[in-house]
């Protein structure tokens, strides 16, 4: 695995991150300051939730949107 926590399947195509992954797991990945206003417990579904995303959008577009 990358050490941006980035796989790719057997195609070679990037797979995404699974909607119920905690955001304390991804601050692992991403740093202490991703989404650190919300809560570690809170799951990336309802974090696309509350930024109004679509819940198949990106890390990538999240993390977009996070920075506005």
């Amino acid at each position: 695995m990358c050490p941006l926590g980035r796989h790719r399947d057997i195609s070679g195509r990037e797979e995404r991150k699974k909607n119920n992954t905690k955001i304390e797991s991804l601050r692992k990945i991403y740093g202490d300051n991703f989404a650190d206003e919300y809560r570690s417990d809170m799951k990336l579904r309802t974090l696309k939730k509350r930024l109004g995303l679509p819940e198949d959008a990106s890390l990538n577009e999240v993390r977009a949107k996070l920075k506005e």
